[in-house]
């Protein structure tokens, strides 16, 4: 995530292809690192989980967190959780945010998890 989006190039990584393989170096994770163009590494736990948070030169539109975490289960399988957290303006624009916003972020974040979920199982 931190040189590409994973959802859907052509409109969130101004239509380069993410990554199909592992890239050397880009597992040594420190805060403050950008991460998907518009955010920045908030905390990690290596192996477990990243938090990550809109760059603060974009937080006037509105605020947003998102946490990823790996569950282990007792087959030996994991899950890759989301939580996501917005925050949005106040003003009318916020409203319309409100409403139209999460359906986007399902519908990117849908192909996001598939595709990490594709490559883990390419790679594992």
């Amino acid at each position: 995530m931190r040189v590409a989006p994973y959802s859907y190039d052509w409109i969130d990584n101004f239509g380069r292809q993410s990554p199909q393989k592992l890239i050397p170096g880009l597992d040594k994770l420190e805060i403050g690192q950008d991460v998907m163009m518009i955010f920045e590494i908030e905390d990690f736990e290596p192996g477990h989980s990243v938090t990550i948070r809109l760059k603060r030169k974009l937080r006037f539109v509105a605020d947003a967190v998102i946490s990823y975490m790996i569950v282990p289960s007792e087959s030996g399988d994991c899950r890759l959780l989301v939580k996501i957290l917005m925050d949005y303006p106040r003003w009318m624009a916020g409203r319309l945010m409100r409403i139209f916003f999460p359906w986007g972020d399902l519908i990117m974040m849908r192909r996001q998890l598939m595709n990490f979920k594709k490559l883990a199982e390419r790679n594992p």
